[in-house]
């Protein structure tokens, strides 16, 4: 998408113009795939299954420029804008479970369930810079960021009915939950690697240094993170069922 715009501010006793452009573009892909299987006899059997992934492309462009006069004269503070990103992202859900009727009357179920989502070339570059006039100074800033993340869970379920009678029946239950997250958020600001580096300098937007090292020297510690958890948590219940009408009453502990 493209942007254009002028405008006037009024102030007391003077006023000022400005003029600004923007540039953006947006290349989104997409892609899913779900898959759903089962079985009802001998064994109810049920599983199923679903992915994205989803890789995106932006660009950006924009200017804009403040004067006291409306031939843009006298120019009052100018800003120059750059930004460029790319992303690739993966999701996978999955649910399966199993239940077997015993001759007997017993009844067996398991279940089985996860996900995992991962981010990965996550890169953003931006470029500013402020030019004052009227009070002569610049400020610019030529930023990369790098944030790739993983997540990934696992549940699980065994059950085992046990008809003890006709009207009462035991349930006892065992489940298990496993959670884990990685996010690193980091961020470096490369024009602190000298003017070549400056936001108008030789070295174009979305090149970095051809060493770790020196890249490591532009690192903005105050504006990174990481953060990463692990839970596991193990659940044991059960369920008595008792049932002589065919309303029926159930109790729960």
């Amino acid at each position: 998408s493209e942007s254009k715009s002028q405008n006037e501010n009024y102030l007391a006793g003077a006023s000022t113009f400005g003029k600004s452009e923007s540039v953006s573009e947006n290349r989104p892909f997409d892609l899913s795939f779900r898959n759903t299987f089962y079985i009802r006899k001998p064994v109810y059997v049920y599983s199923w299954f679903n992915m994205d992934y989803s890789r995106g492309n932006s660009f950006g462009n924009s200017w804009s420029l403040t004067a006291n006069d409306q031939l843009l004269k006298d120019s009052v503070n100018h800003t120059v804008s750059r930004s460029q990103s790319k992303s690739h992202r993966l999701n996978m859900n999955m649910t399966n479970m199993i239940d077997v009727k015993m001759p007997w009357g017993d009844q067996l179920e398991f279940q089985l369930g996860g996900s995992m989502g991962r981010q990965w070339d996550v890169e953003s570059f931006s470029q500013n810079r402020y030019t004052l006039f009227n009070m002569g100074t610049v400020d610019q800033r030529n930023q990369y960021g790098n944030g790739p993340s993983t997540n990934y869970s696992l549940t699980g379920q065994f059950s085992y009915s046990l008809q003890l009678t006709q009207e009462l029946n035991l349930s006892p239950r065992i489940g298990y939950d496993y959670q884990y997250s990685d996010i690193d958020n980091s961020n470096y600001r490369l024009d602190w690697l000298g003017p070549n580096w400056a936001v108008d300098g030789p070295h174009e937007m979305g090149m970095l240094p051809v060493t770790a090292d020196s890249l490591a020297l532009a690192f903005d510690a105050p504006n990174s993170s990481r953060q990463s958890n692990r839970i596991n948590n193990y659940t044991l219940g059960g369920t008595i069922g008792f049932n002589k009408s065919k309303e029926g009453m159930g109790y729960q502990y």
